[in-house]
């Protein structure tokens, strides 16, 4: 994933409207690179306002539309795990834009962990791209491009995964998805048919 320093938005993402801005210039890649290890194991998150998870009946999406703010309402933080985290090119690295490459489970909000690891920081961060490299056996290399898609190739490739996905059934880790960067507008030129979840 890709991440920026210096602001938040409603979304948590680069689709969201400005909300607040702070200072990074006190912020080194040696202190970036030294805080990943607290979100690493077992963390508790709080997930992202423009999620769908419910609250009172209603998706939490919805009522970030109706214009309710994060901190006018009560989320409540989740446990999720971090198998790994990785600061990527750490020597091309130029702030406030990072990467980072990470190896979480299920119900992780990628989007709350940047949030969170600005935070850390005494800052606020966002998150401006995201790529899912896979998700359970499903892999990347695996995916069509949108420009391919057609009932017989969507048939013809969905036997095939399922081939590939049986095969590596007995290495597979349930519920882990492995998560690098990638700008968020190139999310429709290769779109994972076995993911309905663009938003994380």
């Amino acid at each position: 994933m890709r991440g920026e320093f210096g602001y938040e938005t409603t979304t948590l993402d680069s689709e969201g409207n400005v909300t607040r801005t702070e200072k990074f210039d006190h912020i080194t890649v040696d202190d970036l690179e030294g805080v990943l290890p607290f979100f690493v194991g077992e963390i508790s998150q709080v997930p992202p306002l423009f999620s769908a998870i419910q609250k009172n009946g209603k998706r939490l999406y919805e009522s970030g539309r109706e214009g309710v703010k994060a901190e006018d309402i009560e989320i409540d933080p989740r446990q999720v795990k971090i198998h790994s985290l990785e600061l990527l090119d750490r020597d091309q690295i130029e702030l406030p834009r990072f990467r980072l490459a990470v190896d979480c489970g299920g119900g992780t909000y990628i989007r709350s962990l940047v949030r969170d690891i600005g935070y850390k920081l005494n800052t606020v961060a966002n998150t401006v791209g995201l790529e899912r490299t896979k998700q359970g056996p499903f892999r990347l290399e695996d995916c069509l491009s949108r420009d391919d898609w057609s009932v017989e190739s969507l048939h013809r490739d969905t036997q095939s995964h399922a081939q590939k996905a049986a095969k590596r059934h007995c290495h597979a880790t349930p519920n882990r998805r492995t998560i690098t960067h990638n700008q968020r507008s190139d999310r429709h030129r290769r779109s994972p048919i076995a993911l309905s979840k663009t938003r994380k």
